[in-house]
């Protein structure tokens, strides 16, 4: 019988606050919680396959269950690995803002203990959380409330990039204190117009994602100090955004906005970002290849030069032509969408990839087009928007 490593839990019982060169954020030092072999029990879930434990977890987490017990066929040489998976699969980016790193951050503290034999493991997982039900349905309605009033609807991914995190380093201010847990939360920053990086990101993430725009918030080390920042999407490249750094200067200078990694830290700066979040399983390792492809990080800081022509239906890549390349877009859309939970592309492009205007992008859209450019090889001259009344 196998005794697991401690998983780690998802944020501090102890916290230390750095204020360098006028930049505050907190440290995070994790409070480890072992895992126990208990008495059997009996009242857990069971599934098959950890998809389907995952889609439960996720359940529960948007719940705020405190207690969720997880039964499945694996032995205990097994569980360290499948408590990996799942929780890489319980926090899926689906595109909506309430789902993926939003509800990843929300959780406090986690512990599991498991119990069982070499044919089945039950996982009892106990959480707390930065925010109540009742919360979450404050932040549902009040961030309806700011993407309305911003009309993100109306602008393309940079213009809501740009919208969000002006609202937010001129609405939110770096919290002195860490004692109401609320200020790691979309909510404290909110509700109390305070919070500490956690909190920025989470919010960001929230309102970038409900617009519309790929987003991931990012865990990590600012000097010897844990800090949490995010990476957006603009043209299908993504780049570095630091809300919490920013919000010193209430929107009189952006340093940290849609920076590249070459130069989102100033040149002999000593507190640089480096990306990790010290193996905590929760947490995606951001520094893997497969994380790194799914979200290419320029180099650079954005630069309108970067944007490509307009798209427009069925013209994925704006080259000003419908064929097999653009229907080649839409495929590989599709297969990390259901990979990964996010296509990938920003959102100009997913509108252009949607040809059938049935809210998702798939197969049958990429099959459209190649109709659409075998058709128009045989002779016919038609234009796109017209083939499709056909």
């Amino acid at each position: 019988m196998k005794i697991m490593k401690c998983i780690a839990a998802a944020a501090a019982a102890a916290i230390m606050l750095v204020f360098p060169a006028d930049k505050c954020y907190a440290r995070y030092d994790a409070s480890a919680v072992g895992v126990s072999v208990q008495q059997p029990v009996y009242s857990a879930q069971s599934f098959d396959t950890v998809e389907l434990a995952a889609d439960y977890l996720s359940s529960e987490v948007k719940k705020h269950s405190a207690e969720i017990r997880i039964s499945a066929p694996i032995s205990f040489e097994q569980s360290e690995n499948y408590l990996r998976s799942l929780f890489d699969a319980a926090f899926p980016e689906t595109g909506r803002g309430s789902d993926g790193d939003y509800l990843r951050y929300s959780i406090k503290d986690l512990s599991c203990g498991m119990s069982g034999n070499n044919k089945k493991v039950t996982f009892t997982l106990k959480l707390l959380y930065h925010t109540t039900s009742s919360q979450e349905s404050y932040v549902d309605k009040k961030v309806k409330e700011i993407e309305d009033s911003l009309e993100l609807s109306k602008k393309n991914d940079y213009g809501k990039l740009y919208a969000i995190y002006d609202w937010i380093i001129k609405n939110v201010t770096y919290s002195q204190s860490t004692e109401n847990t609320e200020v790691f939360s979309a909510y404290g920053a909110l509700k109390n117009g305070n919070a500490v990086c956690q909190g920025f990101s989470q919010l960001f993430y929230r309102m970038a994602m409900d617009s519309g725009v790929s987003c991931r918030i990012i865990g990590g080390t600012a000097g010897n100090s844990s800090h949490a920042w995010l990476i957006a999407a603009v043209n299908g490249t993504y780049y570095f955004l630091d809300p919490t750094w920013d919000s010193a200067y209430k929107g009189q200078v952006r340093y940290y906005f849609l920076q590249g990694e070459n130069d989102f830290d100033p040149s002999g700066a000593q507190m640089k970002h480096t990306m990790g979040t010290d193996g905590n399983d929760i947490y995606p390792d951001y520094n893997s290849s497969g994380f790194r492809k799914l979200y290419p990080i320029s180099k650079t800081k954005y630069s309108s030069s970067d944007r490509p022509g307009s798209y427009e239906l069925g013209d994925i890549n704006g080259d000003g032509t419908i064929d097999g390349s653009d229907a080649t877009m839409v495929l590989k859309a599709y297969g990390q969408l259901n990979s990964f939970g996010n296509c990938g592309m920003p959102a100009l492009q997913r509108l252009a990839s949607d040809v059938n205007s049935d809210g998702t992008v798939d197969g049958t859209d990429a099959t459209i087009i190649l109709k659409y450019f075998s058709f128009v090889l045989a002779g016919h001259k038609i234009s796109f928007k017209d083939f499709l009344k056909m």
